[in-house]
């Protein structure tokens, strides 16, 4: 038996460069890995792949798909028994299904014994899905294209983060959909990525824009529930606020771990449940 935490990740700044002419998005962004975990627990079994994950049925499961595509790709005999213990959001813009993907190419080349190196899985990644090769490096990172550029930032930045998860999911090709290049917004995302190597909130705090809050237009309920959301992380004390990802989470991000546990008692007794919120570092000392 072997055991697995994959942490989630949140996009400080994310910036659409384009479409392309297979109907996707180029993007780009920085992604920063937070601390909240999903636990992995992998089993010996003979021939078959189980996924035991609550809510999500096997045969749509990212793991599932992930296992089965590299017992095929690397004509593995053994079966294995993937128990997955969730704590990262669903639909949530956290990359919880990237990273759990992830996670599986890294144990299983371990526990499957199949000789892949970093960047063999780098690339095994690419097939899988858009943000999945991030989380094989799991560090602080500018990603372009559709995801699947991944080049780490050399840099030692650390903080802490309030994580809002409402009560809705948001489709994340319902929001690319729904996109629009006219939303008003000038997206600074090199400025941003000065910030991070430089260790610079103010950098940072001025020029976070994220172009798919515009996405979720669609449904004005949803839309403005966002906005609230980053308003009232703002007024607890929050630097900076942003949607992240394709969301539904919204983040603020405080200095100290003391100062986003004072705003967490406020934003409690303005309306927030406890189960909505989530404190987590960002950055350095959390990788598994």
């Amino acid at each position: 038996m072997m055991k697995y935490r994959q942490c989630a990740k949140i996009n400080l700044g994310l910036k659409i460069v384009n479409k392309r002419e297979d109907g996707y998005h180029n993007l780009k962004s920085v992604f920063i890995p937070v601390g909240i975990y999903d636990k992995l627990i992998f089993k010996r079994a003979k021939k078959n792949i189980i996924v035991k994950c609550k809510g999500i049925k096997q045969e749509d499961n990212l793991i599932y798909k992930t296992a089965r595509l590299l017992k095929e790709e690397r004509s593995v005999l053994r079966g294995v028994k993937i128990i997955v213990k969730k704590k990262i959001p669903f639909a949530a813009g956290l990359g919880g299904g990237s990273a759990d993907a992830a996670a599986t190419i890294k144990m299983l080349n371990e526990f499957w014994e199949t000789g892949l190196n970093e960047e063999d899985m780098y690339e095994f990644a690419s097939k899988i899905g858009s943000d999945v090769p991030f989380f094989i490096y799991n560090k602080t990172a500018v990603v372009e294209g559709r995801g699947e550029i991944v080049k780490p930032i050399d840099t030692k930045i650390s903080f802490y983060v309030i994580i809002i998860k409402p009560s809705f999911g948001l489709e994340t090709k319902k929001i690319y959909q729904n996109f629009s290049f006219k939303s008003g917004q000038e997206n600074n995302i090199e400025r941003v990525i000065q910030g991070v190597k430089e260790q610079n909130f103010d950098m940072i705090s001025k020029n976070i824009v994220n172009d798919l809050e515009s996405g979720v237009l669609y449904d004005a309920n949803k839309y403005n529930c966002i906005v609230n959301m980053k308003k009232d992380l703002l007024e607890s004390g929050a630097i900076a606020s942003l949607m992240s990802g394709s969301g539904s989470c919204t983040f603020g991000i405080y200095p100290t771990k003391k100062a986003a546990k004072n705003a967490k008692k406020q934003l409690i007794k303005k309306k927030y449940k406890r189960h909505q919120i989530y404190i987590a570092e960002a950055g350095k000392g959390i990788f598994e």
